[in-house]
């Protein structure tokens, strides 16, 4: 008895792709650059210092306050288990668990709609202009340049007006 089995033997198994599975995709195939041996990695080009104040604050405070939380409460732990110690270990806990929960509430209780950004300098809390913007606007602008006064964008398609054409 041969547990071997030869080439052909094994016609149960065939481990090439049927004509009805569909090709697979490479999703590197849109970061490859010909121009050079290896994959290109898009690059985010804003500078943190362009991030209003607060939001940058906060940030940092909560990463602060984590990478603390993440230092002692571990910390502690491994003094109780390993070494016995509750005299710095517990305390440690307490510690890394009460920054973890500042980090928390700093994070959850942020309202990030608060921040208004007014660099044009009309008084509204917003950036943009308001003839550039259509959504901040009362009315919906459709493509052919006149504005829907309803509020309801799709009453106003073109050739629905519901009067003739002069």
């Amino acid at each position: 008895m041969n547990i071997f089995p030869d080439e052909d033997e094994a016609d149960g198994f065939d481990f090439e792709p049927s004509e009805h599975e569909p090709e697979e995709v490479n999703p590197e195939d849109d970061l490859y650059d010909p121009n050079t041996d290896s994959l290109t990695i898009p690059q985010v080009e804003t500078d943190p210092s362009e991030a209003h104040p607060a939001i940058r604050k906060n940030f940092w405070a909560i990463v602060v306050l984590i990478k603390f939380a993440v230092l002692t409460a571990p910390l502690g732990i491994m003094l109780i288990v390993f070494e016995s110690n509750f005299d710095w270990g517990l305390p440690l806990v307490i510690i890394g668990g009460f920054l973890a929960a500042s980090a928390l509430y700093r994070y959850v209780t942020f309202d990030p709609s608060s921040v208004h950004d007014d660099s044009d300098g009309d008084g509204d809390g917003d950036s943009v202009d308001p003839e550039s913007d259509a959504i901040d606007r009362d009315e919906d602008v459709d493509h052919s340049g006149t504005a829907a006064t309803d509020g309801n964008p799709a009453s106003n398609v073109a050739g629905d007006e519901g009067t003739a054409d002069p």
